[in-house]
């Protein structure tokens, strides 16, 4: 059964500047499905892109961020990500990104694309166009910084590998986008 469903009804359960909450009745054939959840980005684009990635690159080495996510209780290493505001630029918004959270300036048309994911098509109604950023500069850090950024620290990309192979690197986004820059042809 690969057709679409038929939306019965929609119920908004929460909403804040970032993320909407949906209550979905749904029929598929013969099946329905009441309180399926989707939770929805704000700001999303019509091809369904609502944040970034960004793989940055010095030479050799790799350079992620330690976050704290809340709702797993543990921090974790990343790529640095983030939102697409309303109406920005896909390569806008990754220079933007990195410049929050890896406090580096890159110009947006020396970044790379590495295509899109989707982190959890079952409920996640957005997608990430990812990129990889081969040449930056450090940037005067910004006042408001993210809450459970941590410090971006350097990797040789071996150490990255391993870190993917041990399952330390264990967030999705980073995974895809990290083994999309080493393997690109």
């Amino acid at each position: 059964m690969n057709e679409a469903p038929t939306l019965k009804r929609r119920h908004t359960v929460f909403e804040n500047r970032k993320l909407r909450v949906f209550s979905d009745n749904i029929e598929w054939g013969d099946h329905h499905v009441h309180d399926y959840m989707v939770v929805a980005p704000v700001a999303v684009r019509e091809d369904k892109v609502a944040g970034v990635a960004i793989v940055f690159v010095v030479g050799d080495e790799i350079v992620l961020v330690r976050m704290y996510r809340h709702a797993l209780g543990r921090s974790g290493l990343e790529v640095p990500r983030g939102f697409v505001e309303p109406a920005e630029d896909l390569r806008d918004a990754a220079t933007r990104e990195l410049a929050e959270e890896a406090r580096l300036e890159c110009d947006p048309n020396a970044l790379v694309a590495l295509g899109f994911c989707s982190p959890e098509p079952g409920i996640i109604a957005g997608r990430i166009a990812m990129f990889a950023a081969p040449d930056c500069q450090p940037c005067p850090p910004r006042a408001d910084i993210e809450p459970g950024l941590g410090p971006a620290v350097r990797f040789h990309r071996d150490d990255v590998f391993r870190r993917l192979r041990s399952g330390e690197i264990e967030d999705s986004t980073s995974a895809l986008a990290l083994l999309r820059w080493f393997t690109r042809e």
